[in-house]
């Protein structure tokens, strides 16, 4: 199918560039076909949650870390903690 797409292509250079057909039909092209797979990264933790019986499998640290969406990851970890500590009926001033 890609050779044929590479043949029309070389049919309508030599329609817009007249005499140079010979320089033309001369062309190497090798047409690639590199797969594509989506790396399920969802996947692979349920998987390796399940086999570990449903237990956490990396610190939430080294999650934020991997993640890599944190600038400073102890600053992050510091919020997170604070956050986390705020009583939801105390008054804000």
């Amino acid at each position: 199918m890609l050779d044929r797409e590479v043949n029309i292509i070389k049919a309508f250079l030599k329609i817009m560039m007249p005499g140079k057909e010979k320089d033309i039909d001369s062309l190497q092209v090798e047409t690639v076909i590199t797969p594509f797979i989506i790396n399920d990264d969802k996947e692979t933790i349920t998987n390796i949650m399940s086999a570990t019986g449903g237990k956490a499998i990396v610190s939430q640290r080294e999650g934020i870390e991997m993640l890599g969406w944190s600038d400073n990851v102890d600053e992050t970890m510091r919020q997170i903690q604070e956050e986390s500590s705020l009583d939801v009926f105390e008054p804000t001033t």
